[in-house]
């Protein structure tokens, strides 16, 4: 929302909008929708940063985001861009010494040593 009309419209719509109101093949649509980019997801991790902080200044859950959008988006070039401009301004994946304190705080219980090599393997 950018002007004070959006903000009117919005709460014009919200107002009358009603729970449920979804017809079946909307909530079809929104479904198929999301199981494809749930499949296209590979490594499920929330960005809680409760990995953080890395012992060796590995941004942990920025590596997973980007390696996310990399295969969320089709090999998106932007993804490896960011990779580059992030491993330069701090630590890329490749500089974990597998300590596994990460491991030890992740809600989501992922294999963050395992993971880390997968970015390696695909950005550097």
């Amino acid at each position: 929302m950018t002007t004070m009309e959006h903000v009117t419209e919005n709460l014009k719509v919200a107002q009358e909008a009603h729970e449920n109101s979804l017809a079946t093949e909307d909530i079809a649509i929104i479904n198929k929708v999301k199981k494809i980019f749930n499949e296209r997801i590979k490594i499920n991790c929330t960005a809680c940063s409760y990995c953080m902080p890395c012992p060796v200044g590995i941004n942990i859950p920025g590596c997973f985001a980007t390696y996310n959008d990399y295969w969320s988006f089709d090999g998106s070039l932007v993804a490896k861009q960011r990779y580059a401009i992030m491993s330069k301004l701090g630590t890329p994946a490749s500089k974990c010494v597998e300590c596994g304190k990460c491991e030890s705080h992740c809600p989501q219980s992922i294999e963050i040593r395992k993971e880390l090599k997968n970015v390696k393997e695909l950005f550097e």
